[in-house]
């Protein structure tokens, strides 16, 4: 899919996700994290979450157990007040916009 638009920062924003899709810089991933008072492990889990992978894969990814994942995904949840994975996609790009 093209994206039509001139400006990078729209064109960036509205690019598809996809599996390995890179949507924010390693840098914009810290500033988000740091926003929303992640733990690096907790932005590690939502980094693979917006690269589309299923929790199972992402416990492999991290060598965590499928527990353990479920676990940061659920406190992930809680600490952003979010119900569901729309909801945090808004709150990551919210932290982006606010810098």
């Amino acid at each position: 899919m093209q994206i039509r638009s001139r400006d990078p920062f729209r064109r960036s924003l509205i690019q598809p996700l996809g599996a390995g899709s890179e949507i924010l810089s390693t840098d914009d991933w810290q500033r988000v994290g740091r926003s929303l008072r992640l733990s690096p492990r907790e932005l590690e889990l939502v980094q693979h979450i917006f690269a589309g992978k299923k929790l199972l894969t992402i416990a492999q990814d991290m060598r965590l157990s499928l527990g353990t994942v479920k676990t940061y995904s659920q406190r992930i949840h809680q600490k952003l007040q979010v119900t569901d994975q729309r909801e945090l996609t808004l709150a990551v790009f919210s932290a982006y916009l606010r810098y």
